[in-house]
């Protein structure tokens, strides 16, 4: 694979590019909305906070609907968060839909129900996972052959974790390709994972990095920090023979969208450029079924750990993006060499933004 020079400084603070790389990248792009698991009886809804809160997914007869969240009255946005609810109503004047966004009343009107229906969006279900966009996931996917590795059908939603970052997007995309950091700045995770069984899969729309664990032997003598000392000694109980044969298969679908899977445990993050210098990341939590009716300490030792790395991943963001600022105030552009095989996904993530970017 040939390697190119990085994303130019500049790109990392000018508001021109902001605007360009919104029209690029995010503009028609794939988005991930949500779960399945996310919505558990009829009447469950929730609005989709990655759609800016412009959806509303909703289940009835055991199918979900993804609906607009604009009231057809008076153009209101109608609900936050979650909840059950036979409708969804609007709080300005109690017109009422629902959850096939049909409009079932109107007060003080008569015969207009009829007229007016939430508009449905289209949406894709690839293995319990929800997108939605001008292509298909699933095709993009196809090729991938670790799916059944990843038990994604078996993984039950938890929780999100909603963090507003003051960087740009890139630099956490930057960070999540790379494994070169792993042993400075992650010292919980490098204790889990074996970083010297590292590989790559390289595809047009996105990378993934694949490892295994660090030996029984090893993760047995807890050389890690207290949280993750907690998670493997959990691990270890759940499995206390034969341990799974990968650590960690991750997925970075371009341009934003980061599915982490561990064995018995996954995130699903995705990071939203709100401006040429912040953005906000949301985080989906996601637990074996097995973990989540026998083994509440195993998920909570897992969340614990994850934040721990998230918050060690986000300090590091920092102060790339205090570096970047310093060359850019100078009108200096450096650019370092990449490791391989650890810098191997930083490249290909740097030579899909020089194809759509045409730099």
């Amino acid at each position: 694979m040939k390697l190119l020079s990085g994303i130019p400084i500049e790109n990392y603070f000018s508001e021109e590019i902001h605007k360009k790389e919104l029209e690029c990248f995010f503009k028609n792009s794939i988005q991930y909305i949500g779960a399945s698991s996310m919505l558990k009886k009829d009447g469950d809804y929730r609005v989709v906070e990655r759609l800016d809160e412009a959806k509303i997914l909703t289940r009835k007869n055991s199918d979900l609907y993804l609906l607009e969240n604009v009231c057809s009255h008076r153009q209101a946005k109608m609900v936050s968060g979650q909840g059950n609810s036979i409708n969804i109503s609007c709080p300005l004047h109690n017109w009422s839909y629902n959850a096939e966004g049909k409009c079932v009343n109107t007060p003080f009107f008569d015969s207009c129900k009829d007229k007016f229906t939430l508009s449905k969006s289209n949406f894709e279900n690839w293995n319990n996972l929800l997108f939605t966009g001008n292509s298909s996931f699933s095709n993009e996917l196809k090729s991938f052959e670790l799916v059944n590795e990843m038990n994604l059908k078996k993984m039950v939603y938890t929780k999100t974790f909603t963090d507003k970052l003051n960087f740009n997007w890139k630099n956490y995309i930057d960070g999540f390709a790379e494994d070169y950091h792993v042993p400075f700045v992650h010292p919980g995770f490098a204790g889990f994972v074996d970083l010297k069984s590292i590989s790559w899969i390289d595809h047009d729309q996105y990378t993934s990095q694949l490892f295994k664990l660090k030996d029984r032997s090893f993760l047995e003598k807890q050389q890690t920090t207290p949280k993750y000392k907690k998670w493997i000694t959990e691990f270890l109980k759940f499995y206390p023979d034969k341990l799974p044969q990968y650590g960690g298969i991750l997925i970075m679908f371009y341009p934003n969208i980061m599915i982490e899977w561990y064995p018995l445990f996954m995130a699903i993050s995705t990071v939203h450029p709100t401006g040429p210098e912040t953005c906000i990341n949301h985080i989906d939590f996601f637990h074996h079924e097995d973990v989540i009716e026998n083994f509440p300490e195993l998920r909570d030792a897992a969340e614990a750990a994850y934040i721990e790395t998230a918050d060690e991943d986000s300090e590091m963001c920092l102060k790339l993006a205090a570096g970047r600022k310093i060359l850019y105030n100078e009108g200096r552009e450096e650019q370092g060499p990449y490791q391989s095989p650890y810098e191997d996904g930083l490249a290909m993530f740097h030579r899909y933004y020089h194809q759509k970017m045409n730099l």
